[in-house]
Parts: C-alpha cells; structure tokens; sequence
C-alpha cells in the first residue's frame, strides 16, 4: 500500500505569494526519486514505513522506518552505507528493499536529507540540498545553479552543473560535479572530504579548513584561496597555461 499527498491540495491556506516549498526527510535509510516538474506544489508517493505531515507553504516533511530499520538491521553501534545498499556488522538491506519515496517537485527544488538516504533527481533548473548521512545523492543536469552541503561521510555527485555552483562539505563527505560551466564557483571544506568541480568555473572562491581537498578542472578567472589546515586547493588553467595548487602556478 502506497501513500498519495499532494500538497496543494492537502493544505488549506488563504491564498498568499508561496515561498519555494521544502522537502525535508528525515528517516534511518530510505530511497528517494525525485522528479522535477513545472509546478509551484510538491505531489508525494510514498510506501506504508514512511510518513507525510504536510507543513506550511506547500512544504513537506516525512519521516518514519525507524522499527523497520531496526528489526533489519538490531541495534549495535551503527550502520553503514555501501553502493548496494546499508549495512550493519555484516548485516545488509539492498537499495530495492529499503523504503522508497517518490516526489514530484518544481524545477527550482529544495530538499533537506537526514540519515542513510539514497536519492536521485531529474534534470531541473536549480537544486538546493542538505544532506547529512551516509547516504548518496545523484542529480540529473542543473540548467541555472546547485547550492549543495553535505555533512558526515555521504555523497553528492551532480552530472551536469551550469550556471553558479556553491558547495561545502563539512566531515569526510564528498561533492562532484561531473561537467558544466559555472560562472563562480564557492567551494568550502570544513574537514577531510573532498569537492571535485570536473566542469569550468569563471571565478573561485575557496575555503580550506581542515585536510581535506578541493579540486576545479579548468578556472578561466580570478582565484580567492583561504587556508585553515592543511588541505588542497587545486585547478587548472584553459589552454594548458598552467596549474596552479594554493597560491602557486606552475
């Protein structure tokens, strides 16, 4: 059994200007698809472990799994995430069996993520994305921008980014954009993670606090590097003019 919400419809509100809805999940480990779409609602489909509570202005939150979670996978001291799913001392539930949700959201999309989810998206204008876990988040192409942070040892890798780029990964987590060309990049390390921007960037604006790495392909503009710790600016020049690591080119 399936739950159906979508959310123009479940919220009876006066009719105002409506801020960018947010979906927030907030769940041990689930599977999430999103699909982008020309609308100013969220529709949301969701199987029975999970749960929708409608929030204000279009928003929503859903949540749950958690005594599925556990009765799969007993208690010891944590899970992990792998490529085929999330494991437990051994112990793994696969991608096709956790709980799944999946959203209809518009083309400017904002998404908070808690916990060991495994998402993906289709191509949009623009994506805002927290997410905090172990899990992994795969996005289809960004026509405009994508404003990412990725918190503990998850995943965010992007196929396509144009536009502006802004992404910090605060732990061991990790954020790769697969190609694109972005008019600045913002790019802040707080930790030993990595950010990989395989695109070009116009301009740089990078913060290293910690060990961890921060790597741009191609840069055709100006670089603004700061350093607390002991992590790695790197990028590239067009052309082949140079390669530049810190506040040196070579």
């Amino acid at each position: 059994m399936k739950l159906f919400l979508s959310l123009m419809t479940a919220l009876a509100l006066p009719t105002v200007a409506l801020a960018r809805p947010v979906l927030t999940i907030e769940a041990p480990a689930a599977r999430v698809i999103v699909i982008p779409e020309a609308r100013r609602d969220m529709a949301l489909e969701a199987d029975t472990r999970l749960a929708i509570h409608p929030e204000a202005g279009e928003s929503a939150r859903v949540t749950g799994a958690s005594s599925w979670f556990e009765q799969k996978l007993p208690w010891l001291f944590g899970y992990s995430c792998q490529a085929n799913g999330v494991s437990r001392w051994g112990q793994t539930i696969p991608l096709k069996d956790l709980p799944t949700l999946r959203v209809r959201v518009p083309l400017d999309a904002e998404i908070v993520s808690r916990g060991a989810i495994h998402g993906q998206t289709g191509a949009a204008r623009a994506l805002t994305l927290s997410a905090s876990g172990c899990g992994t988040w795969r996005l289809g192409a960004l026509s405009s921008a994508l404003t990412v942070t990725q918190a503990g040892p998850g995943q965010v890798i992007a196929s396509h980014v144009d536009g502006r780029l802004a992404a910090t990964v605060d732990g061991a987590g990790r954020v790769v954009v697969g190609q694109g060309v972005v008019s600045s990049a913002t790019l802040v390390m707080n930790g030993s993670g990595r950010i990989d921007d395989r695109g070009t960037a116009g301009v740089l604006h990078a913060k290293m606090n910690g060990s961890g790495h921060i790597t741009v392909r191609l840069l055709a503009g100006q670089a603004n590097v700061s350093y607390d710790g002991n992590g790695d600016v790197t990028w590239g020049r067009p052309k082949g003019r140079k390669f530049c690591s810190g506040l040196s080119c070579y």
